[in-house]
C-alpha cells in the first residue's frame, strides 16, 4: 500500500523550497544590479522589481525607452528614487542608462493593492512629481508586494519632516485644526471665532454716535442768506436799462441769437452742392419782348408812321 499523504507533503515542501530559492535569487539579483549604480556614500534602503505600466503619458515622463524595456529594478536611497532597466529573461541590468529622481522632486509615492482573485499577490506604486508628471509601476509576487509596501513607508518617513512652503494667507484653526486658505473671523468648518484674528472692539456710545450717519432731523441747518451791506460810494449816475422787446413765449431765449441758415445746404453724398438763387435783372430788350402783343403792334405802327413822315414821296408835285 502506497503512502500518498507522505508523498504529497514531500512535494509541497519541495515546491516551497524551490520558490524560496527563486525569491532569494531574485532578491540577490536586484541588490547586485542596484549596487552597480549607487554612489559610494549612498545606502540602499528599499528595493523591488516590477514593470512600468499605464498609458503613454506616464511612460513618456520616464523616457521613450519605457515602451520597449518596461521591466526595471526599483531602488530607494536617502537621496534618490532609482529605476534600472533589466532583461526580463535573466534579470541582468540592461545597457540602457538608469533613471534617477531626487526625493526633493517627488511629491508622493503611493502604494495600492490589486485584487488578483486568489492568484499571486500584486500591487502598484504611483510616483508623482512636483511638476504634475507621474507614472505607475506594477509589481507581482509576495516578495515584491512586501518590499513595495515597505518602500512606501520608508519614503513617508524620509519626507515627513519636509517643511512645506506655507502660503502667506494660510492659517490653522485653533479649535478644529483645519487649514484655512483665506483669513476669516469665523472658521467655516466648526463655526468658532478665530482666536488668531482679534475681534473688533465694540463701539462705545460716543463712538456709535460719532460713527452713525447723520439723519435728516439731526443734520445742521444751512446758514440763512444775509445780503451784504451796501458800501458807501459816491453817487454815480447809472445808465438807463434798455428796453427788451417782447418775445413770444413759445420762442426760447436762445432763438434771439440764432443766425439765419444759409440757402446753401450740404448736398447728399455723390451730388454737387447748389448755390443760392439770385434775383434776375430784366434788360430793356427782354422787357420789350415780354410785353403783350397789342402793345407791340401799337409801337410798331407808331415807328412806321415816324419813318414815313420823314421820307418824301417820289411822285410828289414840284412847284
Amino acid at each position: 500500500m502506497l503512502n500518498t499523504t507522505g508523498n504529497r507533503a514531500d512535494r509541497e515542501a519541495e515546491r516551497k523550497a524551490q520558490e524560496k530559492a527563486r525569491q532569494r535569487a531574485e532578491v540577490a539579483s536586484i541588490v547586485a544590479g542596484l549596487q552597480t549604480i549607487l554612489e559610494g556614500d549612498e545606502q540602499l534602503l528599499a528595493f523591488a522589481r516590477g514593470r512600468l505600466a499605464g498609458g503613454w503619458r506616464g511612460k513618456l515622463s520616464v523616457g521613450p525607452e519605457a515602451f520597449f524595456a518596461p521591466y526595471v529594478n526599483i531602488g530607494l536611497t536617502e537621496r534618490r528614487f532609482i529605476l534600472q532597466h533589466i532583461h526580463p529573461e535573466n534579470g541582468r541590468p540592461s545597457e540602457i542608462l538608469p533613471h534617477f529622481f531626487p526625493l526633493s522632486d517627488i511629491a508622493a509615492l503611493t502604494f495600492t493593492d490589486i485584487e488578483t482573485f486568489g492568484n499571486a499577490p500584486a500591487c502598484r506604486l504611483i510616483l508623482r512629481q512636483n511638476n504634475e508628471q507621474h507614472f505607475r509601476l506594477r509589481l507581482e509576487g509576495a516578495v515584491n508586494f512586501e518590499n513595495a509596501k515597505q518602500m512606501a513607508e520608508v519614503f513617508q518617513s524620509l519626507t515627513s519632516a519636509r517643511r512645506t512652503a506655507a502660503r502667506p494667507t494660510q492659517s490653522v484653526c485653533a479649535h478644529c485644526g483645519h487649514v484655512l486658505d483665506q483669513p476669516s473671523k469665523f472658521c467655516p468648518y466648526c463655526g468658532q471665532r478665530r482666536t488668531d484674528t482679534p475681534a473688533p472692539p465694540e463701539p462705545t456710545n460716543g463712538a456709535a454716535v460719532a460713527s452713525a450717519p447723520p439723519s435728516e432731523s439731526s443734520a445742521p441747518e444751512p446758514p440763512a442768506f444775509v445780503a451784504p451791506a451796501p458800501s458807501e460810494a459816491p453817487d454815480v449816475e447809472t445808465p438807463p436799462t434798455p428796453l427788451v422787446p417782447d418775445v413770444a413765449v413759445s420762442a426760447p431765449p436762445s432763438a434771439w441769437f440764432e443766425t439765419p441758415v444759409p440757402d446753401t445746404l450740404e448736398a447728399p453724398f455723390g451730388e454737387e452742392p447748389h448755390a443760392p438763387s439770385l434775383p434776375e435783372e430784366i434788360s430793356p430788350d427782354t422787357a420789350r419782348y415780354e410785353q403783350p402783343t397789342s402793345e407791340m403792334l401799337s409801337e410798331a405802327l407808331s415807328e412806321a408812321e415816324e419813318v414815313t413822315a420823314h421820307v418824301e414821296p417820289e411822285n410828289a408835285p414840284t412847284e
